[in-house]
């Protein structure tokens, strides 16, 4: 960005035009901000018009700061800030010293459509030398509140500067700083889910009756428990996990896992409902599991007698359909748990 410039001696006389009682000491834009106008009336109306909720807006990605030009923060939102959030800068300055005042975004460049799964993986600076200026002999002018829109800060740290033009080219003459939060486009989950899919196991018994070997279920022929990883897409949009959006609906969307019992052999797909800032997804959809059956045309049936061990039964395997119910807890919350079950285990 290129900024307007204005030689030394203009500024004097802009200095001196504006605050005859500080001519001696107004010799560059720092020292005209070393002895600014405290525009107490400004700042008392800036302050009426923002109350809490004016200050940040989840619908509408905007944050407002109200500032001085050393970079004091006035105002500041109660909500942390996201990634993709529009940081409005309203800075009140002097009439005189607002034209040669610029806002910037100091810290890094985030990219806007980064990809980012949960679970994958203010100091004021002061001016150096004399800051002792009599400020109570300027005889101020009128203030002005000037706003300047700022984006695309990266996750961590954001940092706006508050440079003045001169001469020599800009400088900062103020910064602040706030929290920039990330925004995730998914999240996975480990779930504990029950499922309808019978995964039946087959062995041999004595029959009471005729003392015949026969073929019997041994197990699994009710519905059963699995753990699973599940990945959620947030459909409505990037979003921050700690934080509503606003939109109720946006905590609804698909989801899709596998199981870590028998690998391979069990996937499922179906819808989550997000509980807003918890960390916890309630599950619901179809499961696809294969498991065993008898070979149909083997001729055996549970219940027929059977020579051989049971290793030799003849089976076959097959994919079932049927619902499943789950409930998932984020996996980053998942692993602290774990973290912290197996350091409380091994320090007794």
């Amino acid at each position: 960005m290129q900024y307007p410039t204005v030689g030394a001696a203009a500024l004097a006389a802009l200095a001196a035009c504006s605050h005859p009682a500080a001519a001696q000491l107004l010799d560059s834009v720092e020292t005209i901000v070393r002895a600014q106008n405290p525009c107490s009336s400004e700042l008392s109306n800036e302050r009426k018009s923002l109350p809490p909720l004016q200050r940040y807006s989840a619908l509408k990605n905007r944050a407002v700061f109200l500032v001085r030009p050393n970079g004091q923060v006035e105002l500041r939102p109660r909500a942390s800030i996201d990634e993709n959030d529009e940081i409005e800068v309203r800075l009140v300055a002097d009439s005189d010293l607002a034209s040669y005042l610029r806002v910037v975004r100091k810290s890094d460049f985030g990219l806007p459509d980064s990809i980012s799964i949960a679970g994958s993986g203010l100091s004021v600076p002061q001016f150096a030398g004399d800051t002792t200026a009599t400020v109570q002999t300027v005889q101020f002018s009128t203030c002005t509140t000037q706003v300047f829109p700022l984006q695309d800060f990266a996750v961590g740290k954001g940092e706006v500067g508050i440079v003045a033009v001169t001469s020599d080219g800009p400088k900062t003459v103020g910064t602040f700083e706030f929290g920039v939060r990330r925004l995730y486009t998914g999240a996975l989950s480990l779930a504990f889910v029950h499922t309808r899919v019978q995964a039946p196991t087959f062995g041999l018994t004595t029959r009471m009756s005729d003392g015949d070997t026969v073929i019997t279920v041994t197990g699994g022929g009710r519905g059963r428990n699995l753990f699973g990883v599940f990945y959620t897409p947030f459909l409505w949009g990037r979003r921050d996990l700690q934080k509503f959006t606003g939109n109720p609906l946006s905590y609804l969307n698909p989801t899709f896992g596998l199981s870590l019992n028998e690998f391979g052999k069990n996937g499922m797909a179906g819808a989550s409902l997000d509980i807003p800032t918890a960390g916890i997804s309630l599950m619901l959809g179809w499961h696809a599991g294969r498991v065993n059956r008898i070979d149909p045309n083997s001729g055996y049936h549970v219940g027929d007698p059977f020579n051989g061990p049971a290793a030799n039964i003849p089976l076959e395997e097959v994919w079932k359909i049927r619902r499943f119910v789950g409930v998932g807890l984020d996996l980053r919350a998942a692993a602290q748990f774990v973290t912290a079950a197996v350091g409380s285990g091994k320090t007794k």
